[in-house]
């Protein structure tokens, strides 16, 4: 967003101020402590860095450090800068997303999978009486099937844990 506001031939400080009619609502509250810390007549080097510190998020940090140096006059232009910083961050964005959406996908397979456990092996029981006799009733098939469950249960586990991880 300050990209957007900001050209070479601007004050980075009156930038900030320009920004807050369309700030998102969840950013404003930093957004205006950032610029009533820049008005205060501080360090605003200082200001800058510690909105980064409140984001908490990377991409404040490299924006911090963009802006801290344009204030300090090390670089005259950091609208080059800027603009690879977003692009960057809409590229992240979009990798997310995309990364969201493959785990949905897995998520609603993983259901359909459980369902179909759930509903055709009791089914496939009640169509095939000899094979309910030879899985529970003698010692092979329930090895068997005490084996095919722990499998069944461990992949479903590895499956939460993995769709939690890349969440």
């Amino acid at each position: 967003m300050f990209s957007r506001y900001y050209n070479s031939r601007k004050n980075i400080i009156l930038t900030f101020r320009d920004m807050i009619d369309e700030c998102p609502k969840e950013l404003l509250p930093e957004l205006l402590l950032l610029n009533n810390s820049l008005a205060d007549g501080g360090n605003p080097v200082t200001a800058i860095e510690q909105f980064a510190e409140r984001l908490d998020h990377p991409w404040a940090f490299d924006f911090a450090t963009y802006i801290a140096s344009g204030l300090e006059g090390e670089t005259e232009d950091i609208q080059s800068p800027l603009n690879r910083l977003t692009n960057e961050m809409f590229v992240q964005q979009d990798e997310k997303e995309e990364r969201d959406s493959e785990i949905y996908s897995i998520w609603i397979s993983l259901l359909v999978v459980i369902a179909i456990c759930v509903c055709l092996i009791p089914y496939n029981q009640s169509l095939l009486k000899d094979s309910y006799r030879l899985y529970f009733y003698t010692p092979d098939g329930q090895a068997i099937l005490a084996l095919a469950v722990t499998v069944w249960c461990f992949s479903i586990l590895l499956a939460f844990i993995w769709g939690r991880r890349y969440r």
